[in-house]
Order: C-alpha cells, then sequence, then structure tokens
C-alpha cells in the first residue's frame, strides 16, 4: 500500500513528515457533506471522523501512514489514483482501468473489474 491513511493537514507528524515519507493532502467532500464535531471539556468544539486528509507517499516510503522504507534501488511507477480524488472521480479511474482489461482474460484485475462493472 503507498500512503491512503487518514491523516490531518495541520499535523507537522502526519503521513511521516519527521522522516520525509510522505505528506497529508487535503481532500474534496464537497459542500454538502455532513460533519460530526464533540465538544472537548475546554469547550471547544473538535471535528470527527478521522482527518481532512489522506496520506501520499514520497518515492522510497510506503504504507498507509508512508513510515516504510521501501527498496530504493528498484522504482516502480504508483499505478494508484491520487488519495485525494472524490468518489467520482475514482469511479472514472477504475472505469478507465478496466477498459483496458480484455474481455477474455484470466486476471486478478479482470476478476475484480467483473465484480465492479457488476450491476443488480
Amino acid at each position: 500500500m503507498i500512503g491512503g491513511g487518514r491523516c490531518w493537514t495541520t499535523s507537522a507528524t502526519a503521513c511521516g513528515q519527521l522522516h520525509f515519507g510522505g505528506s497529508c493532502m487535503m481532500i474534496f467532500r464537497g459542500e454538502n457533506a455532513s460533519k460530526a464535531y464533540t465538544q472537548a471539556e475546554t469547550g471547544e468544539w473538535l471535528e470527527l471522523g478521522g482527518g481532512n486528509g489522506r496520506c501520499q507517499c514520497s518515492d522510497g516510503w510506503m504504507g498507509p501512514y508512508c513510515n516504510l522504507p521501501t527498496n530504493t534501488s528498484v522504482v516502480v511507477p504508483n499505478p494508484l489514483p491520487s488519495p485525494t480524488q472524490t468518489g467520482p472521480e475514482l469511479e472514472s479511474w477504475l472505469e478507465r482501468l478496466c477498459a483496458e482489461v480484455a474481455p477474455n482474460e484470466a486476471s486478478n484485475l479482470a476478476t475484480a473489474c467483473s465484480q465492479i462493472k457488476w450491476k443488480p
């Protein structure tokens, strides 16, 4: 896994930033997205939900929170979508990816695409 863990964009330590492992990218939730809050003992209102962003790893780091080094002698392009993408953007990415799969291909990707495309 290369990133994707929940994080707060205001955190100086999120996503392995202390070790140059990654950064927290703000995600767009849409103007109608609901938010949940709780009131702290100090009276301050704190937003719930695990963060306002997702981790995106720098080259040489992996894991949901970019805290695991990779073998830097092998560079593999990241075929995964950005962790900041919204649901419709991810759906478009999946449709483009699955359009490249041959109809009779026998692979894990072909199986996953057939399950994604299935409609009741």
